[in-house]
């Protein structure tokens, strides 16, 4: 490497980042590529950041540190440290982040091999403050999927690409009129004087903490995101004036059903569907752009062809957390992706259900706004339909059986869809099916899968490799007579096995209680085993999410034929009340954990297989099947 013209310039402009600091420069320090100069600016610090710096600009000849006197921000620091740069390329790589050891080998590689293309990002996972695997993040698009992205929001992270430097002087430099997503702003206008592309290798972790810039900032960044947005789309349409108010709230309202944005809680208004139409136009005379975007601009979006027609799920305000309320929430949120008008509809405001990260719009019974048209759609689940609400509306009406032990549940004789104007039934599972066709004819029955939420999902390849805590989930139905014995004979039989020396402890129970639905599933990708003592549910929900994230199931066979649980080959599966046979099938794994370890890798295998049945898009498939054709909105 020369003294003055390296071939990479690594830029890191950081902030009171004593945390990862370290751990983040080691990862570029330890790149097998190593014709670099690493370039740090502390900006004002008030940690440990300047003396880190310090210390690996002792070690490391490479590394020139600089320190701002006060605060100036990240885009001052970003054209100041910019500046300093000589190499050929640039990285900014942010001071919580990861590149894995063969990053930058690859990606000038890439651009030596590419002349025409001007920056390279890659794959990447993102992963939690304890390094822990979160979801898949930036995938490898191509070109065109880059513009189409970039039309209306940032698909990369900026710290995962490589970039030619003289094209970054060229399209302005790092300066940006954006305080809050800068990013977004660069790359949007670099797409203007060069191509761009991702390599198809994770070769980039992206850290989420509680501190990081975009948790904190996330509603200031979005308002940049969007004018950002707003300005690309005008000079796209070539129309200086193509209307703001209508596309703020269809850009708000999609971000908000993606779950990056949790307090606007914004709606559409029949008179857009005019207004943007120059936009679905735009989209629809391209291929990649739309099917990038079709899903969020369908170019003949149902909510606006059929007027005040809407789709409402009649949840019960019920806090605990319960399956089958989340999977309403799950359907409205999937609808609405869709490009349907649905909303969850309780009782009394302003209750929300708060265990689970989805974001949908909600109506209430009690506001004095709220009614019912008779073309709008009530979905009514089993356990509702005595309700005074759901009787006496005046509306279509869908049954929505999720579990066949719920038909007759609270009520005194079955009831009679038909004659109470229920138009079809929807249910979750095959078996259910067969029973409502049976005992229940008269009207259509239709299955609607169910689904595992994506971020239970490991990847293939680590369902086998990730080590696995001594840590036993249970899943806390304390109203059970069953789940205190087994508690306090698990928790004595522990105490045993964790005093012996010689034994395979310390082991340690975990009660899936008082978290969310996302810190279930990081729960779940750590532990051992999971045990569901639930004695009522067809699909016992829990089970296929832990066979996702790759963790052992013991449980209840439960209610009716098993139509994914499979004794001894996906789980181990007893019959109800049967507590003592599955607590010594539980100790037997922990006392003989090398012995059995064989048996559960195939386990763990089998297991996730079935998982993978239950992915999103086949729920998605069915839906789209059932309101856009079945019920003909």
């Amino acid at each position: 490497m020369t003294a003055f013209h390296p071939k990479i310039s690594v830029l890191v402009p950081v902030y009171n980042g004593e945390r990862f600091l370290a751990e983040a420069l080691e990862s570029v320090l330890n790149q097998s590529f190593r014709d670099f100069e690493l370039i740090a600016i502390d900006d004002g610090s008030s940690d440990r950041t300047w003396e880190i710096l310090h210390d690996f600009a002792f070690k490391d000849k490479r590394v020139r540190i600089f320190q701002n006197d006060e605060n100036l921000g990240l885009s001052k620091t970003l054209t100041s440290g910019f500046a300093k740069c000589s190499g050929d390329y640039f990285v900014r790589h942010d001071g919580d982040d990861i590149s894995l050891p063969d990053r930058f080998e690859r990606q000038v590689k890439f651009l030596d091999q590419n002349p025409s293309i001007g920056a390279v990002g890659t794959m990447t996972e993102y992963i939690g403050q304890d390094g822990i695997f979160l979801g898949k993040g930036h995938q490898a698009w191509s070109w065109k999927e880059i513009q189409a992205h970039l039309l209306i929001i940032n698909c990369f992270c900026n710290s995962s690409m490589m970039m030619r430097c003289e094209l970054v002087k060229k399209a302005g430099g790092l300066s940006s009129p954006s305080k809050w997503a800068e990013d977004y702003e660069f790359l949007e206008r670099f797409s203007h004087i060069s191509e761009m592309a991702v390599l198809p290798e994770i070769l980039f972790h992206y850290r989420f903490w509680e501190n990081y810039f975009t948790r904190i900032h996330r509603k200031e960044q979005m308002s940049d995101a969007f004018q950002i947005s707003l300005r690309a789309i005008r000079r796209r349409l070539g129309n200086p004036n193509f209307g703001e108010a209508a596309y703020r709230r269809f850009w708000y309202s999609y971000f908000e059903q993606e779950g990056l944005i949790n307090d606007e809680k914004t709606q559409l208004e029949l008179g857009d569907s005019h207004k943007l139409r120059p936009l679905w136009e735009f989209l629809s005379k391209d291929e990649t752009f739309r099917k990038v975007w079709g899903h969020a601009f369908d170019i003949q979006p149902v909510q606006f062809q059929n007027g005040a027609q809407r789709i409402y799920y009649l949840c019960s305000d019920y806090s605990t957390p319960s399956w089958g309320s989340g999977l309403l929430y799950h359907h409205v949120a999937l609808l609405r992706k869709l490009g349907f008008e649905a909303f969850i509809l309780h009782d009394k405001s302003p209750f929300r259900l708060k265990w689970l990260d989805t974001e949908v719009p909600i109506q209430y019974i009690d506001s004095p706004d709220f009614s019912l048209a008779p073309e709008d759609i009530l979905i009514v689940p089993e356990v509702n339909v005595n309700d005074s609400f759901a009787v006496q509306a005046e509306c279509r009406k869908i049954a929505f059986i999720q579990g066949s032990f719920l038909i007759t549940a609270n009520l005194e004789e079955p009831p009679d869809y038909a004659g109470s104007g229920y138009e079809a039934m929807m249910t979750i599972l095959p078996h259910a099916e067969i029973i409502l066709k049976k005992y229940f004819g008269g009207i259509p029955v239709h299955v609607i899968p169910p689904f595992v939420a994506p971020y239970f999902f490991l990847y293939p390849e680590d369902v086998e490799k990730i080590p696995r805590k001594n840590q036993i989930l249970l899943y806390s139905k304390k109203d059970s007579q069953d789940y205190g014995i087994f508690k306090k004979m698990l928790l004595r039989e522990l105490s045993k096995i964790n005093m012996d020396p010689s034994g395979p402890g310390p082991w340690e129970i975990l009660e899936l209680e008082g978290i969310t639905h996302i810190e279930v599933a990081l729960a779940m990708r750590q532990a051992s085993f999971f045990v569901n003592l639930n004695t009522h549910e067809a699909f016992n929900s829990t089970v296929p999410e832990a066979m996702a994230a790759g963790c052992v199931c013991i449980c209840y066979e439960a209610v009716g034929p098993k139509d994914f649980l499979k004794d001894g080959e996906n789980a181990f599966l007893f019959n109800n009340h049967h507590i003592y046979e599955l607590l010594g099938c539980l100790l037997d794994l922990i006392r003989d954990e090398k012995k059995n370890q064989k048996k559960i890798k195939r386990m763990r295998l089998a297991a996730y297989r079935t998982a993978c049945q239950y992915r999103q898009e086949k729920t998605e498939q069915a839906l789209s099947c059932f309101y856009g054709e079945t019920v003909s909105l």
